[in-house]
């Protein structure tokens, strides 16, 4: 379980920030999660081994919450950048490009995180617990999305899982194994663009229309 989100005293809140912080800053540039140890992050912090167990039960629990910290930085980017005075369109490129950039500035927590979602039950429930509320809202938006198209409704669970693995996948392949060449920030415009444009043709087969397709009607039984 990960640590309350403060300590009892403005003073050990301070000293707790600073352990957060220093964890954050060895996490971030680490190539192997294993290498660092609580003496390493007592260093950093210039706190005592003793101290870090004051506020955090082990390595595992501080990990937890710079986790958290970073997936909920990514949530709050992917939220409010749905404006209904858009269209379609350009609302899914706006929300592609401001989780992606996201992702880029987190990579190298998300690096850590991908290695430990398939080991560690905890981090994989707070990768998930932490998008929940995003999918959700997601599946309302397609689902209200395939009433406008004149294309078949699919199932909308299966659907996003499958866009949001497009996004995700790519941007892992990307920005963390560099699969695909050297990438910067500099080519996030583009490469959300074009995975928005594939998401919208895969829900409303077609390029971004002047307005949306009138609704389906359904067949009277």
């Amino acid at each position: 379980m990960v640590s309350p989100q403060t300590a009892p005293t403005a003073r050990g809140e301070r000293t707790r920030q600073r352990v957060v912080e220093a964890a954050e800053d060895l996490f971030r540039r680490a190539t192997n999660y294993d290498n660092i140890g609580v003496a390493d992050i007592a260093r950093a912090s210039d706190t005592s081994v003793g101290t870090i167990y004051r506020y955090f039960s082990s390595k595992e629990d501080l990990l937890h919450l710079v986790l958290s910290n970073a997936f909920w930085r990514m949530y709050k980017a992917s939220t409010g950048t749905w404006h209904k005075e858009d269209t379609a369109a350009a609302n899914l490129e706006r929300t592609t490009r401001a989780y992606l950039e996201a992702y880029w500035e987190e990579r190298s927590f998300l690096r850590l995180a991908l290695h430990l979602v398939a080991t560690s039950d905890t981090v994989r429930e707070t990768w998930f617990s932490m998008n929940e509320e995003l999918r959700q809202r997601m599946q309302l938006r397609l689902e209200q999305d395939q009433a406008l198209s004149n294309l078949k409704p699919l199932d909308p669970r299966i659907m996003l899982q499958a866009l949001l693995g497009m996004v995700n996948d790519y941007a892992a392949s990307a920005f963390i194994e560099g699969k695909y060449g050297p990438v910067s920030r500099a080519d996030i415009p583009q490469i959300s663009s074009v995975l928005a444009q594939v998401w919208f043709r895969a829900v409303f087969g077609t390029d971004s229309p002047a307005r949306p397709a009138a609704p389906r009607r359904r067949a009277r039984s």
